[in-house]
Parts: structure tokens; C-alpha cells; sequence
């Protein structure tokens, strides 16, 4: 009985098609007995005709089920109830990659990731004597967590009659059907057309060459985006198979060498001078020992390329000229010396503040790094003696990537806010653990067990293998901490150090993990991430933390476990990040140390009022003056709020207002607390803000708009960014829950010991927007794969909708409630038609308003828009640079670079 959804086959429900072929056809089922969904291939009918046939089928069956694999799709068994034989199988979603290459080529980095993960396949199944026999785009899929599935493993021998059989088949492409099993006994010609090595083609028995051949056909196809062999028809494409090389000048001129001399060995006709075995790709295709060089480099640059010190290779590889680079001589230090340069990002890419690590043994970097105009950030790979940064793709939207300490592996917080390991060998991602609160950095020490930190709770530890995770610290609610983050163990595996976070400051702590006793406060900083490096004897080690724009440092005795020598200074001018954050940078006990670190003036930023077309009205505060942090109109658009650098010196921030009309500025709270994100109540009166006003509670303060009394603390917690309702009553907040990356919030200010979630889940959300009737809210979400703005009923329950699709970090209402106006990120803005009926909305499509000149490394994100949508301020480049081209920002890279510290 043909399938059809609905339709039952044994304990399997029948739900929707999703593919046909030589070998069958393929429907999505659910497993009623495991109640998980799976792909059942119905096979043809003339097997179950024949016993012989079916009991060969079930032999080979049976061998193919015993492959178990992170990149082969599992066979889960035979379902023969029918009349048509079935096999139930892995449900693998994700596009295939014939999908992909039907885009374009695939660049260089992550064909050759996509290829590991297919040689680690092929490698697994040959090793049990199973050959694939029919490898095409087709038949191998990409997951969205970036994972290869490669697909009917060993199904062409299984259903592989003793006789052998021949046919033709229609279709030639990426994804064309296998050659069907009617027609000639005449020979074996089982596959399909484009993929087979030329011994199938002629009928001759397959072994795990012709898979090899098949591997070399599919990555010369996602390198340049086109068939390797194409006819008209079947006869055309075998005849190519047989007789016509293919085109190596269509790979991508970046093409390394390396990589050009695999395809060759793969793609030889004669199998006897063939590459021999998969996992010879596989070692071509590390990164080490040998990199890939880039095409056209000679065999003399290749033997300079084994001898030359790695560091001075990367320096030339970044096309930079190695400086050298003298830090501050501070009282109780040696001159240090080190060789710097700089590192540009991927091709198209911009580095973020996702975090970056270095390996413990310094010859890899992380790079978390952005497409310009994308919101979305991927990881890379790079190995500093080599020229190409590798893409992983499986842990796409990831943050705060550390090595494990053997350099194999890193762990990641994943877009859903897991907690995931990645193994470098496979390019696999698998799940640790969920994420805890508001998750602040990661370490993994050589005893295989994890610390995550938290914004808003303890360090907890969890085996890397996977569990339950455990507190390996206690806040010290009493001293007004309000969480422990970026942890760092010692090379020793059992301390560790992290971050103590307190309003405005935090306590750099040591902590042992076998014994619970009191950890050990060794400084207090403004803030953020402590490192420690150290040579390897640990002759010679160092805390480095961030004070203001500079990199400081501490000597550190790491036997004795005490501060050594007064803070100094080793980098000066850090650039600040995204967001206000603070400068990426990391180190290693390697002599490696990468930063964000620029020259102060190569960086210019002003805050500036535009107009709808992007022109400049006014400057409101030039690059030498007090940057203004989250900008926001008081409701008659006279005034503008901000948050400027305080009066102390631990970075602390103070808000002030600006009278645009007598251009006279008005502080309102004064130090040492760090205020932010502030918004006007709806009468001007009073202001709102989160921070923690003079070094007390964190949480949700109010004060005068004047200045002219002190500030009150209305509620107590960690949040962020504010948005008041039209009739100043209600407050939405965004803070970090429990599990998840944030929540929405919403405050009554009558009641405000109370507050309930309006909008949770595992994604990242931000800025809450009320509308001007107070009957929607706009907020920003990261519940597809890249941050999009939203907008939902309040209260909840009368509609969703999302706005955008390229992307949107804040959406702002016009006064009357008729339009939207949205940064989608790289300074583009839109604007878009909101349209209320019958208690709905409709939207228009975002329409382009204007593109500013801003700085990716200021606040450029935060802005505010008058009530009319007429004038906007923001964080703009001065306009003497406005068209100029301007050079990527580059990661400064620092080699041997450890300082000596007297004891």
C-alpha cells in the first residue's frame, strides 16, 4: 500500500514527504513507541519479491546499523510490515549541501571544515569495511548547529543485487538520483552519474577509492560553486567522468596550495595513483603541522614556511610590520620587550566583543567576528603560523569561546544559552549543560571539569563531559556582591581566579576548588575580566585586569598565591567595544596576548544631531569632550539625558542632561555609584535608571530632573534598559532570569516590591519600548538566528509580530504611534508603517531612512529620536572623515611579551 500522511507503517505515523529517489522514497514519521520524529525510506518493491535479495538486504542492513557516528545519519532499523520493505532512519534537519553550493561558491575556510567532518565520516565507515558508494551534495546535510550528517551510508551495496545490474537514470546535477536498479545485467552501474569514479562507470567493483573520488568531486564543487562533471545527459556526464579533467583554474584564487595538491590526488582516474586512503585527506586538512600555504607560493617559501619561528611568520602573515613595542618601566619590573602586529579580521568581517581566547599552548586564536551589516557573529579558527582563519560553523551566535587546557577543545555559550563543548578534531558542538543566570565567562582546567561564571549569581562548576552543575563559590550578600564571573584557573587545575562583581567595582578572588574555605581577595579593580599568565615554570607570573583605557598588570606569586608588586601599566588606549563593553583581550601562559588595542586618536568619536536624511544640525559633545552613553528626549524633546564618565577614578558613570536650547549641561547624581541607561518620566519631572548610586544597591533608582535631590532606590536587582509607559505608572525592564539569557520585565511603580516576567524563554531580549497609547510594546529578540526587532499586545495575550528580518538592535515609536524607526545595525537606519485596526496592527516593509558614519567600537547602538521622528543623536565619526576608506579595526597581537617581575 503506497504511503501517504496519515497512513501508519508499524509504530510509525506517517507525517509529510520529503524526498525520492533511485533508492526510494523518503517521509518524515513519528516513533509512536519513542515519540521522536525519524525518516522512513520506503525501498522498492522488487526486493521484498525476491527472499534472497531481502536476506542479503537485512545482512547488509544490519552492518550499516552498527555504524555509530557524530557525522553519519543513524540507521535505527528495518520495517518490513508492508509490502514494500522500509528503513527507519536519523531525521537530519538542515539544508543539504547541494542547497548550499546552488548560493555560490563556498569560501575557503569553511569548505575545508565541511570537508573534515566528511573525511571523519568516510574514515569511520571505512574502518568497518562499509563504502558509501553514492556521495553527493545531496546526500549530505548541514545542521543548523553546523554539524555534516552524511546520509544512506552504504545503501547502494545494500540494495546491491549479487548480479550486478545497470540503468540510466534522468538528471546530472548536485542533486541527482541515484542510477535505479532495472534495466541491463550487462554490469554494475550503481551511483549517480556526476559523483562516480570512473571504475564504477565502467561496471568494475567499487572499494573505498571510488568514495575518495566521490569526496574530491564534492569539495572542488563547494569551492567553486559548479558542477565537476556535466552533460545533457547521463551518457554526456559518464562520458566526462571517463575523459575530461576538471577545470582546477576555477578554484578560488586563494586556494591553498595544499588543498589544490588533495583535490589533484583525490580526482586521478587511475585508482592505483589515487589517494589510497580518507584519512590522508583528513591530515591534509589539519591545521598542523603544516598549514595551508597559499597558491602559487614555491618550493623554497615552503621550506622557509617549516623553519621560520611561527611568530615571525604571523607577523608577516597579518601584512603588518612587526614593531617593537616598549611597555611602561614601572617601579619593580624589568624592560620588556615584545614584537606586535596587527590582525586583521576575516575578509568582509569586523572583530566583536563576543570575546576572543588564545590557546594554552599559543598557536591558536578564537576569533568571534561579524559581517558588515549582519548582526549575526560567527567563531573562527586561526592558527597563528598560518594565513587562513577557518570558519566553525557550529557555534554560529556562540560568546565567550575558552580553550580547554590541552588546546583541543573550547567551550561556548550557545545562541539557545547552552553551555557547549566543541571538539576542534571532528567540528562538533554538543551540549554541556543549560546555561546559568546572566553567564559571564568560562574556564576549563586540565582536569577536565568547566567553571561558569554568572552576572547575577555564584561560580558553579560541571564536568566537561556533560551534568548537572554545582556552586563552587558563595556571594557575600553582605558586601553587596551580585555575582562571580570570568572565571580563570591556575595551570594547577584546582584554583582559580574570578571577578566578585560589586556596584561599580569588582574584587579579583582567589578560590580552591577542593577546599570550600574563604577565597582569598588579592585586588580590587573597576570591573570586568582578571587574567593570569605566567611562563611555564611559573618563574615569572601576572594578573592583568583593565583600569579605564589601560591594561594593567600585578605581579602575582603563583606558588605562594600573593600580589608581588605595585599595579602598572602595560598597554595604554584600549578601545572600548560595542555597547560600552569592555576591550576584548586575552592572554596565555604562552607568551601570546592578543587586545583591541588603538591608538586613541584612530578612533574619533562625537555625539552628533542628525535629521531624517542623516545630516548633520548640531555637535552635542566632540570626540575631546565626556562621551554621553544612552542618549535619551525628554518628552517635549527639550532636554537630552545621558550617562558620562563620573568624578573617581574606577570608571564609574553619572548622569547629566543637556538643555538643548541653551546648550547648557546639568549633572543630576554624583559618583562613586555607575549609573546608566536612564529615561524621562512622561512630565519630565523625574528620571528612572539602573546602576548603583553612590556605591550602594544595585537596581532601579529615581531622582529629580533637576539634580536636585538625591537619588531613590526603587527597586533592587541587575537590569538594564528601560522604557516607561506613556501614563508613568508602569516601568519594563530588561534583566538576566534564571536558565535563560534575559527577560522582560514589568514594574508597577505603586507596588514596586512586586514585578512580574512579560517576556521570558532562552533567548536574548532587550530594549522595551512602550507605544504611545500604551497598548504594544517593541522590543529587541534573538529568537531567529540574529538579534530582530518585535512587537507584542500589552498586556500580552492580543498579538505578535516580527518587524524586521535584516536584522535590528532598538525600534523607537513617533509620538503618534504611526511609525517606527529602527537601527538595523552599521549605523543603517529604518523606518517603518505601523497601521492599528480592529485592535491590531499591520506593518509596512522596512523603508531606508539613512546611513550614519559611526564608529563600530563606540556606543553606536544607543540612540534617541525626538518625538517627531525628525532628529536623531548619535555616535557618529567627525565629519572630516565622513566617505573616507577606512582599514577594517585590527586585533593587536602581542609575542613574547611577558614582562620580568621582581620577587
Amino acid at each position: 500500500m503506497p504511503l501517504a500522511p496519515g497512513s501508519r507503517l508499524g509504530p510509525y505515523e506517517i507525517a509529510s514527504p520529503l524526498g525520492a529517489g533511485g533508492m526510494g522514497e523518503v517521509w518524515r514519521a513519528r516513533d509512536s513507541k519513542l515519540n521522536r520524529d525519524v525518516a522512513i525510506k520506503v525501498l522498492p518493491a522488487s526486493l521484498a519479491g525476491d527472499a534472497r535479495s531481502m536476506t542479503r538486504f537485512e545482512r547488509e542492513a544490519q552492518l550499516l546499523a552498527a555504524l555509530n557516528h557524530p557525522n553519519i545519519a543513524a540507521l535505527y532499523g528495518l520495517e518490513d510490515s508492508g509490502a514494500q520493505p522500509a528503513l527507519v532512519m536519523e531525521l537530519v534537519e538542515g539544508e543539504t549541501l547541494a542547497d548550499r553550493i546552488r548560493r555560490g561558491p563556498v569560501a575557503v575556510a569553511e569548505a575545508v571544515a565541511i570537508a573534515r567532518q566528511i573525511c571523519d565520516a568516510l574514515e569511520a565507515a571505512h574502518a568497518k569495511g562499509i563504502i558509501h558508494r553514492d556521495l553527493k551534495p545531496a546526500n549530505v546535510k548541514l545542521t543548523p548547529e553546523g554539524q555534516v550528517k552524511v546520509l544512506d551510508f552504504g545503501l547502494a551495496k545494500a540494495l546491491e543485487p549479487e548480479a550486478g545490474v545497470s540503468a540510466a537514470a534522468a538528471g546530472t546535477g548536485h542533486d541527482s538520483p541515484t542510477l535505479s536498479l532495472a534495466a541491463t545485467r550487462a554490469g554494475v552501474i550503481l551511483g549517480t552519474a556526476g559523483y562516480m569514479s570512473p571504475e564504477q562507470a565502467r561496471g568494475v567493483p567499487a572499494d573505498k577509492r571510488s568514495d575518495i573520488w566521490a569526496f574530491g568531486v564534492l569539495l572542488y564543487e563547494l569551492l567553486t560553486g559548479r558542477l565537476t562533471f556535466a552533460g545533457e545527459t547521463v551518457a554526456d556526464t559518464l562520458a566526462a567522468v571517463l575523459k575530461t579533467d576538471p577545470d582546477f583554474a576555477a578554484l578560488p584564487a586563494d586556494t591553498p596550495a595544499p588543498l589544490r595538491r588533495l583535490l589533484r590526488r583525490c580526482l586521478q582516474r587511475d585508482r592505483k595513483k589515487r589517494l589510497h586512503d580518507i584519512a590522508d585527506a583528513r591530515l591534509e586538512l589539519e591545521l598542523e603541522p603544516e598549514p595551508l600555504l597559499p597558491a602559487g607560493a614555491d618550493a623554497a617559501a615552503r621550506r622557509a614556511w617549516r623553519t621560520i619561528v611561527p611568530w615571525a611568520v604571523a607577523g608577516a602573515l597579518a601584512l603588518a610590520i612587526p614593531v617593537l613595542l616598549w611597555f611602561n618601566r614601572p617601579r619593580g619590573t624589568t624592560d620588556p620587550l615584545a614584537v606586535r602586529f596587527e590582525l586583521l579580521p576575516p575578509e568582509g568581517m569586523r572583530f566583536t566583543d563576543a570575546g576572543h581566547s588564545v590557546s594554552p599552548d599559543g598557536r591558536l586564536l578564537l576569533i568571534h567576528a561579524m559581517l558588515d551589516g549582519s548582526t549575526e557573529t560567527s567563531l573562527y579558527l586561526r592558527a597563528l603560523n598560518a594565513p587562513n582563519y577557518r570558519l566553525l560553523p557550529g557555534a554560529t551566535n556562540g560568546r565567550y569561546a575558552e580553550f580547554s587546557a590541552d588546546s583541543r577543545r573550547f567551550v561556548f555559550l550557545s545562541a539557545d544559552n547552552k553551555v557547549k563543548r566543541f571538539e576542534l578534531e571532528t567540528g562538533t558542538a554538543s551540549t554541556v549543560c543549560a546555561g546559568a543566570a546572566s553567564v559571564r565567562g568560562f574556564s576549563w582546567s586540565s582536569r577536565d571539569v568547566i567553571l561558569i561564571g554568572s552576572n547575577a549569581g555564584p561560580i558553579v562548576s560541571v564536568p566537561a563531559a556533560g551534568g548537572t552543575p554545582s556552586p563552587v563559590t558563595q556571594l557575600d550578600t553582605a558586601a553587596g556582591e551580585t555575582g562571580h564571573g570570568f572565571p580563570g584557573f591556575l595551570p594547577d587545575g584546582r584554583f582559580f581566579l574570578y571577578s566578585a562583581f560589586r556596584p561599580g567595582q569588582a574584587d579579583i578572588v582567589l578560590a580552591d576548588l577542593e577546599r570550600k574555605s574563604a577565597p582569598k581577595r588579592l585586588l580590587t579593580i573597576q570591573g570586568g575580566k582578571a587574567l593570569f599568565a605566567s611562563d611555564a615554570d611559573l618563574s615569572r607570573a601576572l594578573i592583568l585586569y583593565r583600569a579605564e583605557n589601560t591594561l594593567q598588570a600585578v605581579g602575582f606569586d603563583a606558588r605562594r598565591h600573593v600580589v608581588t608588586s605595585a599595579p602598572f601599566t602595560l598597554i595604554e588606549n584600549l578601545v572600548l567595544a560595542q555597547r560600552g563593553q569592555l576591550p576584548a583581550y586575552a592572554s596565555t601562559p604562552a607568551k601570546v596576548m592578543m587586545v583591541n588595542a588603538r591608538l586613541a586618536e584612530s578612533a574619533p568619536t562625537e555625539l552628533a544631531l542628525l535629521n531624517r536624511k542623516g545630516e548633520r544640525l548640531a555637535i552635542l559633545s566632540r570626540q575631546n569632550e565626556p562621551n554621553w552613553g544612552h542618549p535619551e528626549f525628554s518628552a517635549d524633546d527639550r532636554l537630552l539625558l545621558g550617562d558620562r564618565a563620573g568624578a573617581d577614578d574606577r570608571g564609574s558613570r553619572d548622569l547629566w542632561t543637556l538643555d538643548l536650547t541653551r546648550n547648557v549641561a546639568t549633572r543630576i547624581t554624583f559618583g562613586p555609584g555607575s549609573e546608566s541607561t536612564g529615561i524621562f518620566a512622561p512630565d519630565g519631572r523625574r528620571v528612572y535608571f539602573t546602576g548603583s548610586s553612590r556605591g550602594g544597591a544595585s537596581g532601579i533608582f529615581s531622582a529629580p530632573a533637576d539634580g536636585s535631590g538625591e537619588p531613590v532606590l526603587v527597586r533592587k536587582g541587575n537590569f538594564h534598559h528601560l522604557g516607561i509607559s506613556p501614563d508613568g505608572k508602569q516601568i519594563a525592564f530588561e534583566v538576566g532570569g534564571p536558565g535563560s539569557a534575559n527577560e522582560i520585565g514589568l514594574l508597577t511603580l505603586a507596588q514596586p516590591d512586586r514585578a512580574e516576567t512579560l517576556i521570558g524563554g532562552v533567548f536574548w531580549k532587550s530594549w522595551p519600548q512602550f507605544s504611545p497609547n500604551g497598548k504594544w510594546l517593541a522590543f529587541a529578540s534573538q529568537e531567529t538566528s540574529r538579534v530582530e526587532i518585535y512587537v507584542q499586545s500589552h498586556p500580552p495575550g492580543n498579538g505578535k509580530w516580527r518587524v524586521t528580518s535584516n536584522g535590528g538592535s532598538l525600534a523607537r515609536w513617533r509620538r503618534d504611534g504611526k511609525e517606527l524607526v529602527i537601527h538595523e545595525g552599521n549605523g543603517r537606519f529604518v523606518s517603518v508603517e505601523v497601521r492599528e485596526r480592529n485592535g491590531s496592527l499591520e506593518f509596512g516593509a522596512p523603508q531606508p531612512l539613512f546611513e550614519a558614519n559611526i564608529n563600530t567600537y563606540a556606543t553606536a547602538q544607543y540612540w534617541a529620536m525626538t518625538g517627531d521622528a525628525q532628529r536623531f543623536a548619535l555616535h557618529v565619526a567627525p565629519e572630516v572623515m565622513k566617505g573616507a576608506v577606512q582599514r577594517p579595526p585590527s586585533m593587536s597581537v602581542l609575542l613574547d611579551w611577558l614582562p620580568g617581575v621582581n620577587r
